[in-house]
């Protein structure tokens, strides 16, 4: 990282970064062409968790190629110059690199469908089997991590 003023490798402060980011962002690649998808998700243990449509572009890529880059961010304020050029962005940001593996337990889709609904409303849900059984759950297990926090202290990033 070229701003090590701005790392934050704090695993408690990172966490608490993810779990106040309501989407990230997966990419993934395909015969050396770049996608990204935003997804809501839910975290716990170093995984991360989404559901998705049993078809589709990100399936067919993840099936291929299962290395992925995930990103979080949250803007949490705009700094407006009076100069132009001097302005900046208070944010926390996160960049992961990990692996994505297909999720076939009921057990385990079950709890990642709950991770991801309490994640999103702040509520906890009960899943059927068969609930589970609607959507395709994956699993992005992090391999590496980076944060960054800027919070106006620098101009002219």
């Amino acid at each position: 990282m070229r701003r090590k003023d701005k790392e934050i490798t704090d695993r408690k402060i990172i966490d608490e970064i993810i779990a106040g980011t309501m989407v990230c962002r997966i990419g993934m690649s395909e015969d050396n062409h770049p996608y990204i998808v935003p997804v809501n998700f839910g975290y716990e243990n170093n995984s991360i968790y989404f559901h998705c449509a049993h078809v589709g572009k990100k399936i067919d890529i993840l099936k291929k190629n299962n290395i992925v880059c995930v990103e979080f961010d949250i803007m949490e304020d705009y700094l407006v110059p009076d100069v132009p050029c001097k302005g900046s962005i208070k944010y926390k940001s996160i960049i992961a690199n990990g692996r994505a593996f297909f999720v076939d337990d009921t057990e385990e889709k079950k709890h990642a469908l709950s991770l991801i609904t309490e994640h999103v409303s702040g509520k906890v849900f009960e899943f059927t089997d068969e609930m589970s059984e609607t959507v395709t759950i994956i699993r992005i297990d992090i391999l590496e991590i980076s944060c960054k926090v800027s919070d106006f202290k620098g101009e002219n990033e």
